[in-house]
């Protein structure tokens, strides 16, 4: 990496421009873990840091070569990293920002703050995007779906951090990892025991939805004696909204023959009955309000005041026969004053 004094770099080194740097008398230094070419040291507070090669270097020891293609960057994963790629041009493929941090602004434009954004791979590999508060794109949303992201990668104190040139770098627009195609083929048989979440954290299993209709709290991953389930609950919530409304849809099903579905439910600290079962055969995977949901019955466990129930099977619950596709959402609705009972669901089998 070369420090430069000045700003507006992109006038004077437009990309594919070649650059030859006479280093006699200039120094390099370590930032962080990241070497760089400096023009000057200053010491302050007992520390040296690096300045800049100011404009009189640049007309001194910086020559312009051939303005040519930009240059290509080198496929890499995430798994690739070493200090032997920093400060190159690398590209990641099949990669997508985490739920957390999709649809976030890259940095904050109003008060110039740097800030990183989260990469993942679909091996569930991390890494990290910093951009400048002070870049152009600072305020555009990060994207939600899966693709390729081109840039420069650098470290700080250990962490490799990857800084692209433009959200042109960012071309995400892929179904996100493991998840499934609502305008694909729909699931022949479906059978899901939540084994892929985590406990506490929310549900994002591949071609799952999880929506938070109403407040803040969605559908999560819940263990007990190792078995891992989905719960819900309104109990303890802090958000200004009293009421909880949050939807977990399945994948695509394949309704063209008859099918059945069967899953077991437990309750705690039974208040109310909060959990809704409905299927869907006009949901195209993205028109959730306005699509036409039907409650289907089934076996509830017994309400217990006091404590959690078992889980009680649902009873062999019939599907409709439709030529196409459809859906099944589990619903949780409650409040944090009075319909505060948790709810909890496993062992969906579609069959």
């Amino acid at each position: 990496e070369v420090k430069f004094n000045d700003g507006y770099l992109y006038n004077q080194f437009p990309v594919g421009r070649q650059v030859y740097i006479n280093v006699k008398g200039l120094y390099l230094t370590d930032y962080a873990g990241l070497t760089q070419i400096v023009g000057s040291l200053v010491e302050e507070n007992g520390q040296l840091s690096g300045i800049g090669l100011t404009e009189a270097q640049v007309r001194t020891v910086v020559q312009k070569g051939t303005l040519g293609n930009a240059p290509a960057p080198k496929v890499v994963s995430i798994s690739d990293f070493n200090d032997d790629l920093l400060s190159t041009l690398i590209r990641l493929e099949d990669v997508e920002f985490t739920k957390a941090d999709t649809g976030k602004t890259y940095a904050d434009p109003v008060t110039k703050s740097s800030l990183n954004r989260t990469l993942e791979d679909c091996n569930g590999l991390l890494t990290i995007i910093r951009t400048s508060g002070y870049a152009d794109f600072a305020g555009s949303l990060t994207p939600g779906k899966k693709g390729t992201v081109t840039g420069v990668l650098g470290v700080y104190n250990g962490d490799y951090q990857l800084y692209i040139r433009d959200v042109t770098d960012v071309q995400m627009d892929s179904l996100r990892c493991g998840a499934i195609d609502p305008n694909g083929p729909g699931l022949a048989t479906l059978d899901e025991k939540f084994d892929g979440t985590s406990n506490n954290t929310d549900i994002d299993l591949g071609g799952w939805q999880n929506i938070a209709v109403q407040g803040t709290r969605y559908w999560r991953g819940a263990s007990f004696s190792g078995n891992k389930f989905a719960s819900a609950t309104a109990f303890g919530t802090t958000n200004p909204d009293p009421t909880n409304e949050t939807w977990l849809i399945s994948p695509p099903l394949d309704l063209k023959t008859q099918k059945t579905l069967t899953f077991t439910s437990s309750s705690g600290y039974y208040r109310h009955d909060g959990l809704t079962v409905l299927v869907s055969t006009n949901f195209n995977g993205s028109n959730f309000a306005t699509a036409t949901w039907t409650e289907l019955s089934f076996a509830k466990p017994a309400p217990n005041a006091n404590g959690y129930t078992d889980f009680v099977p649902s009873g062999n619950i019939t599907l409709p026969v439709f030529n196409g596709k459809g859906f099944i959402a589990f619903k949780y609705v409650g409040d944090k004053t009075t319909n505060t009972t948790t709810w909890r669901f496993d062992d969906v089998k579609v069959q």
